[in-house]
């Protein structure tokens, strides 16, 4: 059997699924109930659109989203999700660095 950089065999790590927090299930119900699915599957503008605002709903990301930082969080988030770059996101550069001017000038 193939022994790991510190020695220990692959069969005796522990399997991962058995020491997740309970809390990842409810996490992923949590992204499932806002948006992320809808999101995937949005084949519409409009679909999107409805697709953003549930997620920018949800109760995890309230906390960031009603900051000092959240106009620029809603437009960040919502432009990369609305992207169409070949890569996801490119075009929302100036975006992102507003965003985290934002979160530097408060202090994240």
């Amino acid at each position: 059997m193939w022994r790991g950089m510190w020695g220990t065999a692959a069969a005796d790590a522990p399997d991962a699924a058995s020491t997740a927090p309970a809390a990842t299930d409810a996490r992923k119900q949590d992204a499932a109930e806002c948006g992320s699915r809808e999101m995937a599957e949005a084949r519409t503008d409009e679909e999107l659109d409805s697709a953003i605002k549930t997620a920018l709903e949800c109760p995890c990301v309230s906390g960031i989203r009603d900051g000092p930082c959240g106009p620029f969080f809603v437009a960040a988030f919502t432009c990369y999700h609305k992207s169409k770059d070949i890569i996801k996101g490119a075009e929302c550069f100036h975006v992102n660095v507003a965003f985290a001017v934002s979160g530097q000038a408060s202090g994240w």
